[in-house]
């Protein structure tokens, strides 16, 4: 069975109604950190919008430690917070798998753990908790077909030589995990 035949998860429903209020201008879950600051970027969905997004967390962790708030664990059981890297992590998802010309299709650690057991997930890593499938298995590199947004997001705000942040799939998560063939498309850091 392939991945556009899959059913939606509660994932992909909430992902699709993250992108549903943000592009009617309600607020998004409720109301999430940097929520204008989000509008301000122009999420067009183009890859270009990925580097605004990387110029945005630049800022909010310039900003989170200016304000003496630089604190992962404290942000992460902000449910403001959560719900902004929550919300980016689907937009990343939803651009890249476009760029793969694929739909996005979500997954929970349930179903992580029931589709792809060979996975070392963490239970409680925030940063693990989802994935976006994007394709069939790559039996000429064994690469799954998943991406986990929330980690290059993650290093972007909280990676420094102290909290290294170690990618599921390899790497350190600072870049987009993607095929090899369209490794060139996107890079989270904006350079290629």
């Amino acid at each position: 069975m392939s991945m556009s035949a899959s059913p939606l998860t509660p994932l992909d429903y909430i992902a699709e109604g993250y992108w549903q209020d943000f592009l009617a201008g309600r607020p998004i879950a409720g109301g999430i950190a940097y929520e204008t600051e989000l509008h301000n970027c122009a999420l067009d969905e183009s890859l270009e919008s990925l580097q605004r997004i990387d110029t945005l967390l630049s800022q909010v962790r310039r900003d989170m430690i200016k304000g003496g708030i630089w604190n992962e664990a404290t942000l992460l059981v902000d449910e403001h917070y959560r719900n902004f890297m929550v919300f980016l992590a689907f937009y990343a998802g939803r651009v890249l798998a476009q760029q793969w010309q694929n739909k996005p299709h979500w997954y929970g650690q349930f179903e992580l753990r029931k589709r792809y057991p060979e996975l070392s997930l963490i239970t409680d890593d925030f940063y693990q908790h989802m994935a976006v499938g994007y394709g069939d298995n790559n039996a000429a590199t064994d690469a799954l077909p998943l991406f986990f947004p929330l980690e290059p997001i993650g290093l972007r705000l909280f990676g420094n030589i102290d909290r290294p942040f170690e990618a599921l799939q390899g790497g350190t998560g600072g870049e987009w995990t993607i095929p090899s063939s369209q490794r060139k498309i996107a890079r989270f850091n904006g350079s290629s």
